[in-house]
C-alpha cells in the first residue's frame, strides 16, 4: 500500500481507539492485519533484505565455544532449514545459541523473520513455532554448511572504518581484496585485529568465513571466530590481457596512456563521490577507464604502470570498458628511485599538486603551500617526487627573468 494509504489506515486505528492506542502500536496492528508476505527459501537472494519464510528444521550443530580477540568466549550454534525449494542456514550467537540448542528440536516447522545475509544464510530476528508440517526437497543435507574454508592471496588492504552499530556502540571493518586462480573477491573483516601480522601478498588459509555472490562478485565475510594461517605455498594470481576483458571479475595491468581530472556528481542515494575516465593498454590492445569513489582520486599520471585487482568489464559508450569502484584495488608499479634536489614553484595541475622548475613539473607526493618557491631534497620515482627535506628559497631577479624566457620559449614552439 502507499505511505498515504497506510497514515489514514494508522489514524483510523487511533480513532477508534478513543485514543488509546499510540500511532506506533496501531501501526503494528495495521501491518498484523494486513498479514506478512510469507517468501520460499529459493528466493531468498537478496541480500539485506527482511523477509518472512517458512521452514523445516533438518539439522543441527552443537553448540561452539570460540575466543574473540579481547579474551572473552563466545558461543556459536547454525541450524539448518529448509523447504521444498531449497536450505539455508539460520545462525545465532551466544545466549541465543545456548536457548535455540535446547529449545529447537529436528522436523519441527517455524515461522521465521530475519535478514538475508546471503542466499544460504539468514540472521534470524524473530522466529515462533507453528503447528503444521511442510515439504522439503529430498536427498538434501541435514548437516549445517558451517564454515566455509578458502586459500586465496592477499592482493590488497584498505584502511581500518569506524563504523556506528544499532545498539549506538562503535565497531570497526577492514575491506580487503583477495584472489587466486579461481577468480577474485572482495574480504570483510569485521575485526580488523584478526588480520594483523599479514600483509599484501600472502598467500592465506581462511577458515570461518561466508561465502556470497553481490551484484555478480565474490565476496567473503569473517568475524572473530575465523581462522586464518600463512600458507607455505605462493598463490598466483593471473592477469587478464586487456583484449581478452569481458563481463568476469578479473586482474589487470597495463599502462595509462591517458587520464583526466576526477568529476564530482551524487549518487542516488544524495551521496557526493567522484568518477574520473582514462585509457588503459597493453601488449594486447587498449581499453576505455572508468575509475568510481575514492579510486577516482587517486594519484595517476599518464606513463603510470598499474595492477588493478578485482575489476570489470562492462558495456559503455566505447564498447567494453574497464571499470573499477566498489571493492576494487590499484597498485601503482613503482620505478627505481633516485635521489634529487630540485628547486621550484609549487602549483595545482589536473594531476595533482606539483613542483615546477619552469621546464619540467613533477607531481608531489606530500601537502606544501601553493605558489612557495622551495628546495626540495628526496626521492624520485618517474614523474613523482616524494619530499624528505624541503625549505624556502629566493629567486634573484635573473632567475624570474631565465624562468619567464623559458616559458615563453616553450609557448612559442608549441605555436
Amino acid at each position: 500500500m502507499s505511505r498515504e494509504e497506510f497514515s489514514d489506515r494508522v489514524e483510523k486505528v487511533v480513532e477508534n481507539s478513543g485514543g488509546m492506542l499510540d500511532e506506533s502500536t496501531a501501526a503494528m496492528l495495521v501491518v498484523r492485519k494486513a498479514g506478512r508476505e510469507h517468501l520460499k527459501i529459493g528466493a531468498l537472494n537478496t541480500p539485506s533484505s527482511l523477509v518472512s519464510f517458512f521452514a523445516k528444521v533438518l539439522g543441527k550443530t552443537e553448540p561452539k565455544e570460540f575466543s574473540r580477540p579481547d579474551g572473552t568466549q563466545g558461543l556459536v550454534l547454525r541450524v539448518r532449514v529448509g523447504d521444498e525449494t531449497g536450505e539455508a542456514d539460520l545462525v545465532f550467537w551466544d545466549e541465543r545459541a545456548d536457548a535455540v540448542g535446547s529449545e529447537v528440536e529436528i522436523s519441527d516447522v517455524f515461522e521465521i523473520v530475519g535478514r538475508v545475509k546471503s542466499a544460504a544464510e539468514v540472521q534470524v530476528m524473530d522466529m515462533q513455532k507453528v503447528a503444521c508440517d511442510i515439504r522439503t526437497r529430498a536427498g538434501v543435507s541435514e548437516t549445517p554448511a558451517g564454515p566455509e574454508t578458502i586459500e586465496v592471496r592477499l592482493l590488497h588492504m584498505g584502511e581500518v572504518r569506524s563504523f556506528a552499530r544499532k545498539d549506538g556502540s562503535m565497531g570497526e571493518s577492514l575491506d580487503c581484496v583477495i584472489g587466486s586462480d579461481r577468480g577474485m573477491g572482495r574480504l570483510i573483516c569485521w575485526e580488523p585485529a584478526v588480520l594483523a601480522g599479514f600483509s599484501e601478498g600472502d598467500s592465506l588459509r581462511i577458515t570461518g568465513g561466508r561465502l556470497r555472490e553481490w551484484g555478480g562478485r565474490r565476496e567473503c565475510s569473517i568475524g572473530n571466530n575465523a581462522e586464518i594461517t600463512r600458507l607455505d605455498e605462493e598463490i598466483s594470481v593471473p592477469f587478464t590481457p586487456v583484449a581478452g576483458i569481458s563481463d568476469e571479475a578479473c586482474s589487470v595491468r597495463g599502462i595509462v596512456s591517458e587520464i583526466q581530472p576526477p568529476h564530482s556528481f551524487t549518487t542516488k542515494a544524495g551521496r557526493d563521490s567522484f568518477v574520473r575516465n582514462g585509457v588503459l593498454k597493453d601488449d594486447s590492445g587498449s581499453i576505455h577507464l572508468v575509475l568510481w569513489g575514492d579510486l577516482a582520486c587517486t594519484s595517476l599520471l599518464e606513463g603510470d604502470n598499474l595492477k588493478l585487482y578485482n575489476v570489470q568489464g562492462r558495456k559503455g559508450r566505447f564498447g567494453i570498458e574497464l571499470h573499477a569502484g566498489w571493492g576494487s584495488a590499484i597498485s601503482l608499479v613503482r620505478p627505481p628511485q633516485v635521489e634529487m634536489v630540485i628547486e621550484g614553484t609549487v602549483i595545482m595541475t589536473a594531476s595533482g599538486m606539483c613542483l615546477d622548475d619552469g621546464t619540467n613539473s613533477w607531481l608531489l607526493d606530500g601537502d606544501l603551500p601553493l605558489g612557495a618557491e622551495v628546495r626540495v631534497r628526496g626521492t624520485l620515482e618517474g614523474s613523482r617526487l616524494r619530499p624528505e627535506k624541503c625549505e624556502a628559497v629566493s629567486l634573484s631577479r635573473d632567475a624570474l627573468l631565465k624562468r619567464a624566457e623559458e616559458i615563453l620559449s616553450h609557448r612559442t614552439v608549441d605555436s
